[in-house]
Formats: structure tokens, sequence, C-alpha cells
């Protein structure tokens, strides 16, 4: 008869190797997180085979002459919380070793724990098992019962049965503790890595939202500064030049120098309203009152018009004008005065920043149910690291050209808002030093009723 207290010592020295399963179990899911779906269930289940061959060696007596251990209870644990291949891995490496050991109960050792490993993928796939401890304790009890049928294959068919049925209440016993607990404490090991894991989460995002703020509030900064001496120099010219002409004893001034003097009024005046245009257009599509609506139109007049606004700039530069595009039947249905105002922005974007005797590219053409405007140079560029947030309001490339030219940066945040408007796309190609190209597709769709984005 096996005494009370050899039977509380070798489930006392399971319970140990089931703890540290469960501590080795809460530092490896930390480290395989990033792999994929198969290598994390094949380490894991090398990891449960390993600890199910080392209960091998810490045996339960339950019985007189009959000696067991929690290899199937570790087993069905590695398919329950590792999946159907690390079920499958560790019942090879605890299986494989059963037969490397020998003796009468070999193949019944085996099969149970192939037994194990089917019962711990089922456990596996049915959803919320663990999400109490009455699922939980069905779950072990059931696992028990899909278990216990292994030592019918032991010795004959009867003596087998009779094995099972003096083992059930003992061996029953420990294998449905031992999943219990197991499940139980593995539970409690993937809660702590789930709250870990959101924790982790929820400070990257707070971080990234953090630098985003910081980042839009320097934007902004930046913005202010920039449009504070933008709007100064037009108005310094506009004050100062019609103060000259106002002063008294000036009305003798020569025909050609009031001409002069009025046109850089006059193109003071030209720039200050565009620089207003362009915050008072990017505040009413941030705020969702731009409204478009789709017309059927010729783009080649668009693109004749946009080109002409800016032949002197390119005739006083000296660059070189390339055109790729029909002469006439480039029709499209989008809005038309938003897409010149495309045009218009790519244009004077690639005319600022080209320096003399550069060349720009105009293309345009059908693309399917759609139109690509091409619009290419070989100017300033803008760095790798700017590329992604230069089309964002109140973001332009920090490069010496870019920061000292004229503007208030909102020209490509501008297009990306009214090419979003329209549901298209815009792409953009640069390098530093090197030059900028950037695509525009807009989808030629039905004409339609006004609508507005937001």
């Amino acid at each position: 008869m096996v005494s009370g207290t050899d039977l509380f010592l070798g489930l006392l020295n399971n319970l140990v190797v089931l703890i540290v399963l469960v501590a080795v179990y809460g530092v490896l899911i930390n480290r395989i997180e990033h792999f994929g779906t198969y290598p994390r269930q094949a380490i894991l289940g090398a990891v449960f085979g390993g600890f199910a061959i080392l209960c091998m060696y810490v045996k339960i007596p339950v019985h007189e002459g009959v000696i067991v251990d929690q290899r199937n209870v570790i087993v069905a644990l590695s398919g329950a919380f590792g999946g159907p291949l690390s079920a499958l891995v560790s019942a090879v490496f605890a299986g494989s070793y059963r037969i490397y050991l020998g003796g009468g109960g070999a193949v019944g050792g085996t099969i149970g724990v192939c037994l194990a490993a089917i019962a711990g993928t089922a456990i596996h796939l049915i959803p919320g098992v663990h999400k109490s401890l009455f699922t939980t304790a069905l779950a072990a009890a059931a696992a028990t019962v899909v278990i216990m049928p292994g030592f019918i294959f032991v010795g004959s068919f009867g003596e087998g049965w009779d094995l099972m049925m003096r083992m059930t209440p003992p061996f029953g016993s420990a294998v449905f503790i031992g999943i219990f607990m197991g499940s139980i404490l593995l539970s409690r090991e993937n809660r702590r890595f789930r709250i870990e894991r959101e924790r982790v989460t929820a400070d990257r995002e707070r971080q990234a939202a953090y630098q985003e703020v910081m980042r839009a509030n320097q934007a902004k900064s930046d913005f202010l500064a920039t449009m504070s001496h933008e709007l100064r120099t037009p108005l310094n010219a506009i004050i100062g030049f019609s103060e000259m002409l106002l002063m008294p004893g000036n009305d003798a001034f020569p025909p050609d120098k009031r001409k002069e003097y009025l046109q850089i009024i006059n193109t003071s005046g030209q720039h200050l309203l565009a620089l207003i245009n362009d915050v008072l257009d990017i505040s009413t599509i941030e705020a969702g009152k731009r409204e478009i609506a789709k017309t059927q139109f010729d783009l080649t007049n668009v693109l004749h018009m946009s080109i002409g606004n800016f032949e002197r700039d390119i005739a006083d530069k000296a660059l070189t004008l390339r055109t790729a595009y029909p002469d006439t039947g480039l029709t499209l249905r989008a809005d038309e005065r938003a897409v010149a105002q495309i045009t218009l922005n790519l244009l004077s974007n690639a005319v600022k920043f080209t320096g003399p005797g550069g060349e720009i590219t105009v293309h345009a053409a059908h693309t399917g149910k759609a139109v690509e405007i091409k619009i290419a140079d070989n100017g300033a560029g803008i760095p790798a690291d700017r590329i992604d947030s230069v089309m964002e309001p109140f973001n332009r490339p920090a490069t010496p050209a870019h920061i000292a030219a004229p503007g208030t940066g909102l020209g490509l945040s501008i297009v990306k808002s009214l090419v979003e408007l329209h549901d298209g796309e815009v792409r953009l190609e640069s390098l530093e030093g090197t030059g900028t190209t950037v695509i525009v597709i807009l989808p030629d769709g039905p004409a339609d009723r006004p609508s507005a984005l937001g």
C-alpha cells in the first residue's frame, strides 16, 4: 500500500516542476512575442517537451508497484497554451524519450502522451476556456477523461482495462489537479503579459502623440515666425513706397520712377494677397468648408494657363520647360478651379526651388479611369527624413533653399487636401540636391453635386 506521505511528496515535487515551467513560460513569451506563429509554437513545444521529459524522473507512487508521472499534464498544457504545433512538438519529445526508456508501459505511455496532445489542442481551439475557474475545471476534467485510456494499451486489453479502472481515482486526480493548477498559473502569466504589452503599447502611443503635438506646435511656431516675416516684407514695401509718393515735394518724380514705385507696390500687394489666400485656403479646407463641383473641362487649357502665369519667372531664371501632354482633348471630370490651384501650386514650387538654368517637366495623360499630372524639376530637392511630413500643414523642408524661399510653405499641403477631396492620390519623389517629382492622380469621375471635405 502506498503511504500518503510518498504520494504527497511525489505531487509536491511535480508541483515544483510545474512552478518552474510557469516561470520559464512567463519569461519566454516576452522574448518570442515578435516571432511568427509557427516558430513561436515550435519553441514552446520544445520547452514543454523538455519539462515533460524532466517529469519522467519525478515519480508519483499511486498504487502498489505502480509509479506514474505528470508528463501528460505538461503535454496537455503545451497544446492548451502553445497551440497545435506546440502540442505536436512536445508530444514527439516526450513520446520519443519514453520509447527510448523502454519497459512494459512504453507503448501505453506514448499513447497517453499523444492523447494529452489531442486534449491540449482541443482546449486551445475552444474560445473562452480559461475565462473562469469553472470552465477551466471543466476543461481539465475533459482532458483527464481523454488521457486515461492510455492505460488500456499496457499489456492485454483486459489487464489494461483493469489498470485504468484502478488508476482513475489516484492518477486521474493527479492529472486533473495538474492541468487545472497549471492552467490557472499559465493563464495568469498570459494576463500579466497582455497587461504589460498593453501598457507598453499605451506608453508608446502616448509618447508618439506627445511627439506629434510637440511637432505640430513647433511647426506652427515656425509658421508664425515665417508669416510674420513674409507679411512684413510686402507691407513694408507698400507703406514705404506709397509714403515716398505721398510726401510733399515729390510730385515732380519722373514718370518712369513713379511707375517703378507703383509696380513695386502692386507686386508687393499681389504677394501679400497670395500669402493671405494660402492661409485662408488651408483654413477653409481644414475646417471642412471647401466645396468642389465636378464638371467636364479640358485639362490642357488649365495647364496652358498655369504655365502662362510663370512665363516671366521661367524666362528670368533661364529655365527649360518641357511639356508632355496633348494639345487638346485631355478632358477631365473634376473641380476645374481646384485642379488649376493644384497645378499652380506645383509649378510655383518647381519654379521657386529650381536654380537658374534648371529644367522643369510637365506631363499629363489618361491612365485608365484617371488622369495623371506629373511635374518634375531638378532643383533643391527635399531631405529624405522630411518627405513624409512636408505635405502636412505648416511644414516645410529644413533646408536653406526652402527656408529662404518666400511663401507660407502651405502649397503642398493645399495640393494634398484638394486631391484627397477628389478621392485622388499624391505621390512625392525627391532626392535632396537632385530634384523633386510630384505625381497627382485624379479620378475621372462623373459630374456631381458640390461636396465638402470634412
